[in-house]
């Protein structure tokens, strides 16, 4: 286990280089700008601050996508409207992992988190071996696009 102490913030990919082999982050994570290289985050299991991923190119080849709150709670928003509130045991950004599409909206942790990732080979294998498990994935997946369509009227 090798932690990182203090508050990163990457705007390009050479910024993210420092965090290689580390496994916690003492501290906030904030990503956005050009970055599109997250490998080095590959043994990436905690961070205790705030995590702010701002723009979605950042996360187009990386395999963590999907992310579930254990506890806490993460605001998903686009520019300064915030579409929706994530609690714990709800999912984000799953729309990316199964399309391996860029994300549009923004993830920010406002209080304390703890979050769960499951990357894109884990999801398919569940999806093979678990139908209940794809189906309620496709019913989140759903409500979701019904929560946002009743947001724009």
């Amino acid at each position: 286990m090798k932690t990182f102490t203090g508050n990163v913030t990457a705007t390009a990919n050479a910024d993210l280089n420092q965090l290689a082999n580390v496994t916690d982050i003492s501290g906030s994570l904030s990503i956005s700008g050009t970055v599109t290289n997250l490998m080095p985050l590959t043994c990436l299991t905690r961070v205790t601050g705030n995590i702010t991923v701002n723009g979605a190119s950042a996360l187009a080849d990386f395999s963590l996508s999907r992310l579930t709150t254990v506890g806490g709670r993460v605001a998903i928003h686009l520019k300064d409207k915030v579409l929706e509130v994530v609690n714990p045991g709800g999912t984000f950004g799953e729309m990316a992992l199964v399309d391996n599409s860029p994300r549009v909206a923004s993830a920010t942790a406002d209080q304390y988190s703890e979050l769960l990732t499951v990357d894109r080979n884990s999801l398919l294998d569940a999806v093979k071996s678990q139908p209940a498990f794809a189906m309620a994935m496709l019913k989140a997946v759903v409500e979701r696009l019904r929560h946002m369509n009743a947001q724009l009227g």
